[in-house]
């Protein structure tokens, strides 16, 4: 081989190597919709609490934010959802750290919470529930009732709002007693450690369902809380990353054609959600709240 060979030879190897590098350097980045739509999965967090996100005892991921965001995605080109259960606390930390793509955990969009992701517009609006002992023994009907009476003891979900409801009320941090999730929750009021466990009104339900315990109700009626002046309701939606707002509009996109064509209604009916629980309110009232 002669020496001219030889180089030409030694240029095709370092070219060879150094092209597909500079493609890669110089290419953009590939979106988490792309990445999506190629892989044909997405990987959303839930905290296993029905009737929003969690899993089946024949563990099927289900609930009302995971079949909307399933359909939703579906018609993106999306088949395929990945669930990653976590502590309600975690969620947001959770998605930051791309640990999942998405939030499917009935996540309520606040202020606050709108600072740190992104997201989609509202997909239903519940009011407040509380689990108490049978017969609602300390007569709790509202969060002022629980400011009112020092001897109730007040437990919340860690991260969850229901928590500022109860301070914004008057209740103190002292009465107040933070559970990781709504089974432990419950077992708190069963066990006495509690006197109310505060959530979003179908989650109570739904909980003091499950229990099958004679010894615990959702006292009924409730009013819900009000700040600076207004009643609220929670708001919930899917959370998405800062940097995925391709991927939110195209959710978005195509979560109002199915709110239009009555699907959206179909696929909540069957966790316990009605025509009542449609927002009308959009994400951008929400976050200025």
């Amino acid at each position: 081989m002669t020496t001219v060979r030889r180089a030409l030879l030694a240029l095709s190897v370092v070219l060879l190597v150094l092209v597909p590098a500079c493609a890669s350097s110089g290419g953009a980045k590939e979106s988490t919709l792309d990445r999506a739509k190629r892989e044909g999965v997405i990987r959303v967090g839930f905290t296993n609490e029905n009737p929003f996100g969690y899993v089946t005892a024949d563990a099927k991921l289900t609930g009302e934010d995971v079949e909307v965001a399933r359909a939703v995605f579906g018609k993106l080109g999306i088949q395929n959802l990945e669930g990653v259960v976590t502590e309600f606390a975690g969620l947001v930390p959770g998605l930051q750290a791309s640990r999942f793509d998405a939030v499917t955990a009935g996540f309520f969009i606040k202020p606050a919470r709108c600072e740190q992701v992104l997201f989609s517009e509202p997909i239903v609006c519940v009011g407040t529930g509380i689990v108490t002992a049978a017969g609602n023994p300390l007569n709790i009907h509202s969060y002022a009732d629980m400011a009112a009476n020092s001897q109730v003891r007040v437990g919340v979900l860690n991260g969850a709002y229901e928590e500022t409801y109860a301070k914004t009320a008057g209740v103190p941090a002292d009465r107040i007693v933070v559970f990781p999730d709504g089974p432990s929750g419950v077992a708190g009021v069963q066990s006495g450690r509690i006197d109310v466990l505060c959530m979003n009104a179908l989650s109570a339900q739904t909980l003091v369902d499950t229990a099958k315990d004679p010894k615990i109700e959702r006292a009924l009626p409730f009013v819900d809380p009000v700040v600076d002046g207004k009643s609220v309701k929670g708001c919930g939606g899917i959370a998405f990353r800062q940097e995925d707002a391709t991927l939110r509009d195209a959710f978005n996109a195509e979560l109002a054609k199915i709110k239009v064509s009555g699907e959206l209604l179909a696929l909540i009916k069957p966790f316990g959600f009605s025509e009542g629980e449609l927002p009308d309110l959009t994400t951008e009232q929400l976050c200025a709240k």
